[in-house]
């Protein structure tokens, strides 16, 4: 069975001017104009531990040096590498983490900071059936529920590599609790997919989505100074 690693940095300090400057060497021409245009530095550090993250998590998948790892995009606006198609990756942020997911089958993953939830962002983005179902939830239980659908589609969209090119309200997920890795039904896709769902901390919630049924590991956290080794 293929095996897809998740690796995540939890971004809990202040990168130094030094370390954003030798870390913005990994950057390509179109990256550093992206890099550019971001006004806080929080932003700016971000992006940065994002795109160093996932390119030396690939460079080890392919036994690269990493500044052979250039992207290119998709008709949706998906990174891809031409050079190694059978090469998939994710990357997503929210709050404190950053994460990635590398593997040889396509995959999505999303994180979102579980923050208090508004039932209008469920009505308007949420199929009507996950919709009703988030409300027939224990009231305490709607956040938990809420990020459950959410992190799970946006997984799912970003494994379908269409984005937001599929609306969140075209399909229709039901969490399953019991089981190791769930599979989605969506009318829209064809070939089956799956997921699987971590608790990062007490307000960070995660999920992974792939094409076919794959060995999924436990997220491996990364230090910044182990990034910059």
């Amino acid at each position: 069975m293929s095996l897809t690693m998740i690796y995540g940095i939890k971004v809990d300090q202040e990168l130094k001017d030094s370390d954003m400057e030798y870390m913005s060497a990994y950057l390509e021409l179109e990256e550093c104009l992206r890099f550019s245009k971001y006004i806080r530095k929080i932003d700016k550090q971000r992006f940065l531990l994002g795109r160093v993250l996932l390119k030396k998590k690939i460079s080890e998948l392919l036994n690269l040096n990493v500044s052979q790892i250039r992207f290119s995009y998709s008709e949706y606006g998906k990174p891809v590498l031409q050079k190694y198609p059978d090469c998939h990756f994710s990357l997503t942020h929210s709050g404190d983490w950053i994460c990635c997911a590398v593997g040889q089958v396509p995959v999505g993953i999303d994180i979102q900071h579980m923050e208090p939830i508004e039932l209008d962002i469920a009505k308007n983005f949420f199929s009507s059936t996950e919709y009703n179902n988030l409300l027939s939830v224990h009231k305490p239980d709607r956040k938990d529920y809420f990020y459950d659908l959410w992190t799970i589609k946006e997984s799912f969209i970003k494994a379908t590599g269409k984005g937001l090119m599929m609306p969140l309200n075209a399909f229709t997920v039901r969490p399953c609790y019991d089981e190791d890795c769930k599979m989605i039904e969506c009318d829209l896709e064809k070939e089956a997919h799956f997921y699987k769902q971590f608790l990062l901390d007490s307000e960070h919630k995660m999920a992974i989505c792939t094409k076919g049924k794959v060995r999924i590991l436990e997220p491996r956290v990364v230090s910044i100074d182990g990034l910059m080794s």
